[in-house]
């Protein structure tokens, strides 16, 4: 089931892309809720349902006359998919070009996007999916596979320490 869910994430940001929104609301669940990132100064708090969906993405069209995002990985996490990638936009009114990496995590049911979160960073969605100790333990397994070897000096145990009174 959760490879499903990366091609209905994967099939809902590439109707994004193309500006097929209503090719996007087939994928989204009629209870949607979507949360954009905190430190957004114009969005609110949280966005419910296709309507909620509209008036966020009328938020970038009226402000962004193009934009699109290139998509690094999707990250299979059973019921979520985190999406992560960059998204490249041309202003309206100043033609300025903008970047900036983003990552988004999607709850999928019923084959559609009923939640999705949006994060400035990689580390942010994978803590918020559940996978930043994941994350962490498969570099270090990745660094001992390598023959990466630990710099520090290992610490005596106190009970063999000299003068410590302790043994």
């Amino acid at each position: 089931m959760s490879q499903e869910n990366v091609e209905v994430i994967r099939s809902l940001t590439e109707r994004i892309n193309a500006g097929d929104e209503e090719g996007v609301l087939e994928l989204i669940h009629p209870d949607l809720e979507l949360f954009p990132p905190e430190d957004e100064p114009e969005a609110k708090e949280v966005y419910r349902g296709r309507e909620g969906y509209r008036e966020y993405s009328s938020y970038w069209t009226d402000t962004f006359d193009q934009w699109h995002t290139e998509v690094e990985e999707y990250i299979d996490r059973r019921e979520y998919v985190v999406v992560v990638g960059r998204t490249y936009a041309r202003g309206r009114a100043s033609g300025a070009r903008v970047e900036g990496s983003a990552t988004w995590v999607w709850r999928v049911r019923d084959r559609m996007g009923i939640e999705c979160r949006e994060y400035r960073t990689k580390e942010e969605a994978l803590e918020a999916a559940g996978l930043r100790s994941r994350t962490r333990l498969l570099r270090v397994f990745s660094r001992l596979a390598s023959g990466h070897r630990r710099t520090a000096p290992r610490k005596t145990p106190r009970s063999k320490q000299r003068g410590t009174g302790l043994g």
